[in-house]
Order: C-alpha cells, then sequence, then structure tokens
C-alpha cells in the first residue's frame, strides 16, 4: 500500500491506504497465498525440469514416474500460498492429496 500511495503522491493524486485498499477491494481483487516454485543451483535445471513436466503431463491413469537420485525421492503436490486473484477466480489446493511420489530425472 506505502508503494502505490507513493506512486499516486508522485503523480499528484493524493489519496489514502484505506482509499487504495478500498478500490482494490471493490474490484473484486483479494491478496492471497501465492504458490511455492521449485528452485535450484544446477545450470540444467530448467530443462531437467522440463523433461519431468513434459514425461508427467503424458502419464495416463495406468502410469507412474519413478527416479532416483542424489536427493531422493519428493511428493509433487499442490501448494497454497498467498496471491492478488481476479473476481470469480477461485484457488483451491485439495486438503488430501495423492502424492506422485517422484523424484528428479537423470536428465
Amino acid at each position: 500500500m506505502d508503494d502505490l500511495k507513493r506512486v499516486l503522491r508522485e503523480q499528484g493524486v493524493l489519496v489514502g491506504g484505506d482509499t487504495i485498499r478500498r478500490i482494490i477491494k471493490d474490484a473484486g481483487f483479494r491478496f492471497r497465498s501465492a504458490k511455492r516454485v521449485l528452485t535450484s543451483a544446477d545450470p540444467q535445471y530448467r530443462q531437467k525440469l522440463a523433461a519431468v513436466t513434459q514425461i508427467l503431463s503424458t502419464l495416463t491413469e495406468a502410469q507412474r514416474f519413478f527416479s532416483i537420485d542424489e536427493y531422493g525421492p519428493f511428493a509433487v503436490k499442490i501448494q497454497g500460498g498467498r496471491a492478488l486473484t481476479a473476481p470469480g477466480e477461485e484457488r483451491v489446493v485439495p486438503q488430501w492429496q495423492r502424492s506422485k511420489e517422484v523424484a528428479s530425472s537423470p536428465v
């Protein structure tokens, strides 16, 4: 809010933080949790992640994906977080999720 208020003041618009909050709320926007993203120091991380994502996106119900890495297996699940969402947009993270139990790809 401080940044919005400062920018508006620099443009000659004098408005308080409460008014900015009301305008944002009236427009239907809300602050919500943003999702977490995977990161790595590996220079080939993006290529490896793209390969794993491609494999996972083409799996059928009868197929499973398994890979072994020095970091061991990790669960792939929908994560919550805060994000500013538009009117009518609903973010849902199921309480109970079945993990794909995926490890990083040896690509």
